[in-house]
């Protein structure tokens, strides 16, 4: 594995695990940060949606994000495969 994807996979792992210690915005923040599959989780001015592959690690984390109020809402969609939801606009 590159030093490169390593730092990534421990980032993603570093968020699920300390999401607790982060506002909503700072979040915004750190999804910027990470790879471009998780740009959709950035808040804006609008209510948007997103899609996300499915996974169980995204499955932890929209669970905690809806728990935290920062997404609206969820669900699987079966025909793509993928996460799809809204994110709260700020």
């Amino acid at each position: 594995m590159s030093m490169i994807k390593l730092k990534k996979l421990l980032s993603k792992l570093k968020l699920l695990n300390q999401i607790s210690l982060y506002e909503n915005d700072e979040l915004s923040e750190l999804f910027f940060g990470l790879d471009e599959t998780y740009y959709g989780l950035t808040q804006k001015e609008k209510r948007h949606g997103f899609k996300l592959i499915i996974s169980e690690y995204k499955r932890e984390l929209l669970e905690k994000l809806y728990g935290r109020n920062y997404i609206t809402s969820f669900h699987e969609d079966s025909k793509t495969n993928k996460f799809v939801g809204y994110v709260k606009g700020i």
